[in-house]
This record gives structure tokens, C-alpha cells and sequence, in this order.
């Protein structure tokens, strides 16, 4: 929930963080449980102010969590926050499953013409979620 905050903020000043991974998400205090602890999102080099292309954005392409419209249509999509939910879905999808949604079983990063995500919504991890920890109803 806190991500998702942070991310609304950012969307209010038009700032697409364009690198949301496990890596850019830190907690602040150590020995404090997730529920009392504050979230830092960081690593901000990559990071969109205002509209501009995937052509001109520094974007990680080699990144699973980076959304397919600003891989696909060879650069000319417009980068907007939106693009840092998808990022965020593909990192929940893969702390739910426990897989990841854009690598194959050996662990090589799917091209980007194969990743239109065969998502199994009745996934075993997805359907035993705790009830307040449901994403999908």
C-alpha cells in the first residue's frame, strides 16, 4: 500500500520512476515489522519528468519489471507513471507465485515479443493468500 502511495505521488508530478524493482524498494528501520515500517523508494537516474519517448528515456530494457509498451513499438511510446504500476504488478505477481512472470524456468529474461504474460489467476499461491492479503477476489 505504501508503494502504491508513493507511486500516486509521484504520478501527481508527473514523474515516472521508470526502475520500480525489489532493489529500488528499501524499508527504512531494520527491526521493525512491514506493517509499522516506512518504505523508501530510491534509485531515481533513470526517472521521467514530464512527457518524453522510450527513445529518449534512459529505460533498463534488460529489466523483467520494465512495462512492454515502452519496449515494444521500437521506442516511441510516451513513459508515464502507469508504467510504474505495470512494474509493480509483474513484482507483486512474482513475491505471490514465487516465480517470474517474464523469465523462463532456467532463468533467462523472455524477448520482449514473447512477453504477453500468461498469468494464471487460479495459481495454488494466489487462491491460499491469507483472505486480507487477496489480490485477486
Amino acid at each position: 500500500y505504501s508503494v502504491l502511495c508513493a507511486l500516486t505521488r509521484l504520478s501527481e508530478l508527473n514523474i515516472a520512476h521508470t526502475n520500480i524493482r525489489p532493489s529500488s524498494i528499501l524499508l527504512k528501520h531494520k527491526r521493525t515489522s512491514f506493517k509499522d515500517n516506512e518504505i523508501k523508494i530510491i534509485s531515481f537516474g533513470g526517472a521521467v519528468l514530464g512527457d518524453k519517448s522510450a527513445e529518449t528515456a534512459n529505460l533498463r530494457k534488460s529489466s523483467s519489471y520494465t512495462a512492454i509498451e515502452a519496449l515494444n513499438e521500437k521506442g516511441k511510446q510516451q513513459i508515464t507513471p502507469k508504467m510504474d504500476v505495470f512494474s509493480l504488478g509483474v513484482m507483486l505477481y512474482n513475491f505471490t507465485t514465487k516465480s517470474e512472470l517474464f523469465r523462463t524456468s532456467s532463468g533467462q529474461l523472455l524477448p520482449v515479443a514473447d512477453r504477453m504474460p500468461d498469468i494464471d489467476f487460479d495459481h495454488m499461491s494466489l487462491n491460499s493468500a491469507p483472505s486480507d492479503r487477496k489480490l485477486i477476489s
